[in-house]
């Protein structure tokens, strides 16, 4: 999985509401989706799996499509916006995202 694959999640999203749900690209939209979500589901380690899910999964409440800023990730999983980042950082070249 990379960053790029998972940053586009909510992209993936938003086209799933406009495709026919009979059609090929409604399966791979589908398929792509599930992917991405059992990869961040699987992921060991309960606070990095919360914020990758915060990071790339939650939807934004103004339909964005890039990620939440660290400050917001921060608050809501009560912890420093530095802690959070370098947690991420440090799955991200762990796992070579």
């Amino acid at each position: 999985m990379t960053k790029k694959r998972l940053l586009s999640y909510r992209q993936l999203k938003a086209e799933l509401k406009w495709v026919s749900t009979d059609s090929d690209d409604y399966s791979r939209l589908k398929a792509e989706i599930s992917e991405i979500e059992a990869y961040v589901s699987g992921i060991d380690d309960a606070f990095i799996r919360i914020i990758f899910r915060l990071r790339y999964l939650v939807p934004r409440k103004d339909g964005g499509w890039q990620p939440p800023s660290w400050a917001w990730i921060a608050r809501q999983a009560n912890a420093s916006e530095d802690y959070c980042k370098g947690r991420h950082c440090k799955f991200c070249k762990k796992n070579t995202l």
